[in-house]
């Protein structure tokens, strides 16, 4: 977040004069202070990353930005516990769908495809994705020894050859499976509310981030 959105930000947190959105919106300031010092330390180390690392960076980088705005939204409307609990886990699922989605379709997409430019940018940059990181815990030997090289021991090889390698992996299938199982949590949480417009908007944009691949 820029100093100015985050000035921006804590300008109209303020105006609300509920102390709860001002702490709400301080907790993801500093959740994305510390995502900056662990990608750092996950991404540019030459050691493996573990999968809980993976989902932590995730956790601290993006879905504490959804559970913040989940969470203001329904404290903005006099919210109960229950709601707020709902929404933190809302955000928080809701979040890694969206990375994880973001990250798989950044290494097997085309650029066409997604819409924007930079596919395939995560391989050449060596970036410990969870995808890379279930890629090489499932690979054959031969194969999980090439991706080591690749983003531990930063030998070179081709970006296209990683790619075929992650994706003959299985870990594609794993991460989709992840991805619609965090979005069936999130459309569950929503179906516990009344059906209303808003509703069925939230769950139709959930649904929209399903992968079929």
């Amino acid at each position: 977040m820029s100093y100015s959105l985050s000035s921006l930000a804590f300008g109209l947190a303020l105006k609300t004069k509920l102390l709860e959105i001002v702490e709400e919106l301080t907790k993801a300031t500093q959740n994305l202070a510390v995502s900056l010092f662990l990608e750092q330390k996950f991404r540019n180390a030459t050691t493996k990353m573990t999968k809980e690392e993976a989902l932590l960076l995730i956790d601290r980088k993006t879905t504490t930005l959804f559970e913040a705005a989940s969470v203001i939204g329904v404290l903005l409307d006099q919210a109960t516990q229950e709601d707020i609990k709902k929404m933190k886990e809302f955000g928080k699922y809701f979040g890694r769908a969206f990375q994880l989605r973001d990250d798989l379709l950044s290494i097997i997409a085309t650029e066409e495809e997604i819409g924007k430019t930079g596919v395939i940018t995560d391989i050449k940059n060596r970036i410990q994705s969870y995808i890379v990181l279930v890629a090489m815990e499932q690979a054959v030997e031969e194969d999980k020894k090439k991706l080591e090289d690749y983003y531990i021991v930063k030998k070179d090889f081709d970006v296209e050859e990683i790619r075929a390698l992650i994706k003959r992996s299985g870990a594609v299938s794993t991460v989709v499976k992840l991805v619609n199982k965090y979005i069936a949590r999130v459309v569950s949480i929503l179906e516990s509310y009344p059906e209303s417009i808003a509703r069925n908007k939230l769950i139709e944009i959930t649904r929209f981030l399903s992968l079929n691949l």
